[in-house]
């Protein structure tokens, strides 16, 4: 796990490249589903049109992943890193190595 704040900026703006190629490759694979009954059946339209939410549920979660990296590095920036949201308590270590980006201690993530 990074020690310093430089390190943890690092790693998550390491993890933010990640996820944009992520999306890069999501919006690459994008099918648009035709409706012409005579190119392809219904089950095979069926097939794409879920093909296609799932392609689009993916792009959406990789952007919620996007925002949340960049709000920790605004965080980190801030010298609030590692610092409860909610209530301002540090969060554990462990769950800080388990999801760098995690705004809130294990008390306030349940609530």
């Amino acid at each position: 796990m990074p020690t310093s704040n430089q390190e943890v900026r690092v790693e998550l703006l390491r993890r933010v490249g990640e996820i944009e190629q992520a999306l890069a490759q999501a919006c690459d694979n994008a099918v648009v589903v035709e409706l012409d009954q005579s190119t392809n059946g219904r089950l095979t339209r069926m097939d794409a049109m879920q093909q296609a939410a799932m392609a689009s549920a993916h792009r959406a979660r990789l952007e919620t992943d996007k925002r949340k990296y960049l709000a920790a590095i605004d965080r980190v920036d801030r010298l609030e890193y590692g610092l409860c949201c909610r209530c301002g308590e540090f969060i554990a270590s462990a769950r800080l190595a388990n999801d760098p980006a995690t705004p809130f201690c294990v008390d306030c993530a349940r609530d």
